[in-house]
């Protein structure tokens, strides 16, 4: 499930799938923490990935990490983000080559693909910082860096 998400939505799938509602709509919550549940048959996996903050302040860290649930039922894995998600885009876009019956299997290339964003977002920040660090050495730009 991609955003837009509608409420109607979630009560529909829920039923249908016999899922519990929360385990749907616990990605709408940004400040939700990573964990695993089990309610009946259905195991739910809360996972944070890193996305770029479009906050309009300065200020504001460059990256934000935003909650992918993931829901196991016995024979259905269903992904739920409240925000577009980089890393489930390239586990889809690698999906044709992975065998549907081999849950955990699938599961573990999520989270692949998660590791691999958040390391993508650490070298460009670690160069972002290298690139501040070589414009601060100058001594004529040395008072606007720390100012």
């Amino acid at each position: 499930m991609l955003p837009p998400l509608r409420q109607e939505e979630f009560s529909e799938l829920a039923d249908e799938l016999d899922i519990p509602i929360d385990f749907l709509t616990d990605s709408l919550d940004i400040d939700e923490r990573s964990r695993f549940e089990k309610e009946d048959n259905v195991r739910l996996i809360v996972i944070k990935t890193p996305t770029e903050n479009n906050s309009f302040n300065e200020s504001d860290a460059y990256y934000i990490t935003i909650p992918i649930c993931i829901i196991l039922t016995h024979n259905q894995i269903l992904t739920v983000n409240s925000f577009e998600n980089t890393a489930i885009k390239k586990f889809l876009n690698s999906f044709q080559n992975r065998n549907a019956d081999k849950k955990n299997m699938m599961v573990l290339k999520i989270f692949e693909k998660v590791v691999q964003n958040f390391m993508e977002h650490l070298k460009e920040i670690n160069q972002r910082r290298n690139n501040f660090e070589q414009n601060c050495m100058i001594p004529a730009k040395m008072n606007t860096c720390w100012n």
